[in-house]
């Protein structure tokens, strides 16, 4: 929650996850729907933190049978 952006909504602070978290999620999911959102997402926001996903999807990738790196490096190439 310390990278959620705040967003004022009708007086209320409300936190949406960063960019750079939301890529990471939809990575690990992995469904054919989050691959295509990450692209539109990778195509539209050029500024993200490519650092910051490498590490987390490397922490992941441990956990799963499947280099999600390479997954993200093939759509972001």
């Amino acid at each position: 929650m310390g990278r959620a952006n705040p967003v004022m909504l009708d007086r209320y602070p409300v936190k949406y996850a960063s960019l750079e978290d939301i890529i990471i999620h939809k990575l690990f999911a992995g469904r054919p729907r989050d691959i295509e959102d990450v692209k539109g997402i990778i195509q539209r926001s050029p500024g993200f933190d490519r650092g910051y996903i490498e590490l987390w999807l490397g922490e992941l990738s441990k956990s799963i049978d499947k280099d999600l790196i390479k997954e993200f490096n093939s759509i972001g190439s």
